[in-house]
């Protein structure tokens, strides 16, 4: 019976289970919430699917036949295994898990989240492992379709619409702030004018596979357009350049503030308030519908919504 199990409907074995404990059609019916001419189709396919009638006619109603009685304890004990597989629960300890995840982030996003996501998880998970992987900028969601990353932490963009099988949740809500060296002519000033804004050389980071800027379609929309600009693809070197030149940076706020964390007195940078009503950029993380139970992946996103808001938040 082993060998045919792929070939038969599981529920026509739980009529089977049922009749044979009570070879009665209408009692069976009624056991599992069936018609009377529901329970005797199966029958028919199962007599069928065994090549034998199972049940005959005896002196008072239907008798099982030899091999349905054959039967019996080996279904039984199937049974039995398919109940025990079904109420198995998950178990997941988070001291002893050796489960290894891939976490995709962008520069500007890793800079704030990273560091305590790492620290905790060798507080915490010791036996666990991280990976912090980059992001193309078009194709994260096809990264997490195919299983090259767990979890994905980047910004919300309005041209990238998740599929169904994608799941998200907002992390934080991240002003925009430009920065600039302190010998800049608009670092001495308390407040920048459009004029200003537009009129200076900025610096712009695409991504890999990013073709254009959120925020410069923003501004195309109210009629302005950054026209000295210089773009790089990286994030974390803009502020040496900045240093060395005559640029202004527009980026997340929070990145800002981690920046003049980590570089402590190094950081002489100005940074100011954008003169543009720019919506905040929503910093989200998405994992594929395949994780969404997994205790172990619910522990990893936990974790990373509470670090989260208690680390962005107190930044901004």
């Amino acid at each position: 019976m082993q060998n045919m199990l792929h070939k038969i409907d599981l529920n026509l074995l739980k009529v089977l289970r049922v009749l044979l404990d009570d070879p009665h059609v209408s009692r069976a019916a009624e056991k599992l919430g069936l018609t009377q001419p529901a329970v005797s189709q199966a029958l028919s396919r199962l007599r069928v699917h065994f090549k034998d009638e199972l049940l005959v006619r005896g002196g008072q109603g239907f008798v099982l036949t030899s091999y349905a009685e054959s039967m019996k304890p080996a279904l039984a004990e199937l049974w039995s295994a398919l109940d025990k597989c079904m109420s198995i629960e998950p178990v997941f300890d988070k001291k002893t898990s050796k489960r290894r995840f891939v976490v995709g982030m962008y520069e500007p996003v890793s800079m704030v989240l990273a560091p305590n996501i790492i620290k905790r998880m060798m507080q915490e998970a010791p036996q666990m492992k991280v990976e912090i992987v980059s992001l193309s900028y078009n194709s994260w969601q096809e990264t997490l379709s195919a299983g090259e990353a767990d979890l994905v932490i980047t910004w919300k963009s309005p041209d990238i619409k998740p599929t169904a099988e994608i799941k998200q949740q907002i992390l934080y809500k991240d002003p925009l702030s430009c920065c600039m060296a302190p010998s800049h002519p608009l670092a001495k000033k308390k407040a920048i004018t459009k004029e200003e804004y537009i009129g200076a050389h900025h610096m712009r980071m695409l991504f890999h596979n990013q073709k254009g800027s959120l925020f410069d379609t923003m501004l195309a929309k109210q009629g302005y357009v950054r026209e000295k600009m210089t773009t790089v693809p990286f994030y974390l070197q803009t502020l040496d350049i900045l240093a060395e030149s005559n640029c202004i940076v527009t980026v997340p706020h929070s990145s800002l503030l981690y920046a003049k964390k980590f570089m402590g007195s190094k950081f002489n940078f100005a940074i100011k308030k954008i003169p543009f009503d720019a919506p905040p950029i929503e910093v989200m993380q998405f994992w594929h519908v395949r994780h969404h139970d997994d205790p172990a992946h619910k522990w990893l996103r936990n974790m990373v919504y509470e670090d989260a808001k208690q680390i962005a938040g107190a930044a901004l």
